[in-house]
């Protein structure tokens, strides 16, 4: 990225604050209910899935303001 995208993205950040890394999380929750919908849960390792996509969507809102500071 060059300096005035990351600068972008930080001013963003600071506006909208945590609702930026909600968003961004979308798409994948997104994947889930698809599944859902698919009866994706009657496989062996759905749940496995849905909980470590959970976890990811939980550390991408945590991590999303330090990997600002890291750029």
């Amino acid at each position: 990225m060059n300096p005035e995208s990351v600068e972008q993205v930080r001013v963003l950040y600071e506006t909208l604050g945590w609702r930026v890394a909600a968003v961004l999380a979308v798409p994948l929750l997104g994947m889930f209910v698809y599944g859902g919908l698919l009866s994706e849960w009657e496989r062996e390792n759905y749940w496995l899935v849905l909980v470590l996509g959970f976890v990811l969507a939980v550390v991408i809102v945590i991590a999303f303001p330090f990997g600002l500071k890291m750029l």
